[in-house]
């Protein structure tokens, strides 16, 4: 059977989920970060990119203008001339806001030389003159700890042409820096707000689904914990079933046998009534065919349909008084009966029932008291029109062992007992539409409590 889901498991359950939550917030929210920044480093990049180009371009046509006649005479060499308009533009780039340093390479990527001379980049990487042979700057951090960017850019005179040479630049990212701090707190400030406002949802959808998981496996263990209930009861109303049909057999096998020898000791009994032994002998034949006479009479009434008789209260009292009356006087035991009873009415099948539970439970309470003790019943009307009967005794009590689970079937510890007399007495409390529990046990002795229920208000006689 299945236990609910605890309270501590549901918790656990939201710490993952929640944690798991957070972990994809933050990689989202770092992937971001890590987007936005390399655009803002681009567009650093070509921001100082489209400066110095205009300003290369500018400075090339210039030169061009004021030595086009000895290029066309071959006298001088274009790339020579580049090579003069860079470090022209390198000596103005010093100029601008925020360069610190320029390195100039040639189109090998092989270091001419830097202003201020500083830079230790002899040559630059295969990959990266890959890179800027497409015409696209490229920007990084000097180091990570500090604010400042270098980047790196070709010099190309027109689209589709090869670099005239390349430059590095050693530029203040102060304000770079600053951008991608107020950046930083922005996507912390978003990352948390999405994190508080998705943790709460998620929250409380899994506590209201958790709730309702909880409710369901609490009406599935309820529901195991009553069929598991009703397979016993169906269990024992097979044992009693059978038990049933073999008393109902062993009834009518002892009648004839007991009614000849209530006769043959009638007549012992008329010959010498002075003999005890004989006197005793016939009595007990007259209580045992009774018993018999009183079985085959439920038994009989149990497979007929419509007949139908009352008995009243002081009436069932009264038979279960003598039969319990003879067991009681043997044993030392005073049994004692109410003296005033609810005048009510009870069906004859109801009656019988009710009659045969007290009686094993009487029978029960005889066998537990000791000598000169007392077994005592009770019957009161109680509250919603239910006929209250309480069986008594001055035993020790029931087995800490029973008190969990008193009327289910199990070992006995009496000579000749069978273990299901109280099953048995449950079960006929339940055959006549009432309730049999245990109202007290401890070291003066134990209170059984039958409750049926009546179909009409009576009142005491």
């Amino acid at each position: 059977m299945a236990a609910p889901i605890g309270r501590f498991a549901m918790i656990l359950v939201s710490l993952a989920v929640l944690l798991t939550f957070g972990l994809i917030v933050g990689s989202v929210t770092w992937q971001q970060r890590d987007e936005i920044q390399n655009r803002i480093l681009d567009r650093a990049a070509r921001s100082l990119e489209q400066i110095v180009t205009s300003e290369y371009r500018r400075a090339e046509d210039v030169a061009l203008l004021e030595n086009a006649e000895l290029i066309e005479m071959d006298l001088i060499d274009l790339t020579v001339s580049s090579e003069q308009v860079i470090d022209e533009i390198g000596l103005w780039c010093l100029e601008l806001p925020n360069v610190k340093a320029i390195a100039f390479h040639d189109p090998e990527g092989l270091l001419r030389h830097a202003l201020p001379n500083t830079d230790d980049q002899s040559k630059l990487d295969d990959y990266l003159l890959n890179e800027l042979v497409q015409g696209e700057p490229k920007a990084t951090w000097l180091q990570e700890s500090s604010p400042d960017l270098k980047v790196f850019m070709a010099f190309i005179p027109e689209d589709g042409s090869l670099p005239t040479g390349y430059a590095s630049f050693l530029l203040d990212g102060t304000e770079v820096v600053e951008e991608i701090t107020a950046l930083d707190d922005d996507l912390l400030k978003q990352a948390g707000a999405a994190f508080g406002t998705g943790g709460i949802l998620i929250t409380a959808i899994l506590w209201i689904f958790f709730h309702k998981l909880r409710r369901s496996s609490q009406m599935l263990a309820e529901r195991s914990r009553k069929l598991a209930k009703a397979n016993e009861k169906l269990v024992l109303a097979s044992k009693s079933a059978a038990l049933g049909s073999v008393s109902a057999h062993l009834m009518h096998g002892l009648k004839n046998p007991l009614a000849g020898l209530h006769e043959f000791v009638k007549d012992k009994e008329a010959n010498d009534p002075a003999d005890e032994e004989i006197r005793l002998v016939s009595q007990a034949a007259r209580s045992m065919q009774a018993m018999v006479e009183e079985a085959l009479q439920v038994l009989q009434e149990h497979r007929t349909e419509g007949v139908s008789y009352a008995f009243t209260t002081k009436e069932a009292l009264d038979i279960l008084e003598k039969r319990l009356a003879p067991l009681a006087e043997s044993k030392g035991v005073t049994l004692k009966m109410p003296d005033i009873v609810p005048e009510a009415s009870i069906d004859n099948m109801q009656a019988n029932l009710l009659v045969l539970a007290l009686f094993n439970l009487g029978q029960n309470a005889i066998e537990v008291t000791a000598e000169k003790g007392d077994v005592t019943f009770g019957c009161d009307l109680e509250a919603e029109n239910k006929l209250a009967f309480r069986v008594s005794d001055d035993g020790p009590g029931l087995p800490e062992s029973m008190l969990d689970a008193p009327f289910a079937p199990r070992p006995s510890n009496k000579q000749g007992g069978t273990g299901v007399g109280l099953a048995i007495s449950q079960q006929l409390a339940d055959l006549a539409g009432a309730q049999l529990s245990l109202e007290s046990s401890g070291k003066d002795g134990a209170c059984f409590l039958l409750l049926a229920s009546l179909e009409g208000k009576q009142s005491d006689s």
